[in-house]
């Protein structure tokens, strides 16, 4: 529920952002990448042009240009590799805890 709320509230000050907001990315796991896509578009409601997706595998590490930053490791696992703890804060003020 927490992720769902940060999430929710950073779409609506991402329009200042200049970076992507959410980055996808999969080491080699193409098909989980799709799957979580298709969450965060039709169960979190979060528009398509505010998700970048990584087109080619690569080792998950953090990219520190995105606000929330994802990676699928080759077990499939989903990591949170980058949050951007200024812009969380910005947007969630004292609810936001780093």
């Amino acid at each position: 529920m927490k992720f769902f709320f940060s999430l929710c509230l950073i779409l609506i000050t991402s329009q200042a952002y200049s970076h992507p907001v959410i980055l996808l990315g999969h080491e080699n796991n193409h098909e989980n990448l799709e799957i979580v896509h298709s969450l965060l578009l039709k169960k979190f409601y979060i528009p398509d042009n505010l998700i970048t997706k990584e087109k080619e595998p690569a080792p998950c590490k953090a990219n520190d240009r995105t606000v929330i930053h994802l990676c699928i490791d080759e077990k499939g696992e989903m990591k949170i590799l980058n949050v951007d703890n200024k812009v969380m804060r910005e947007v969630l003020g004292v609810f936001y805890e780093n």
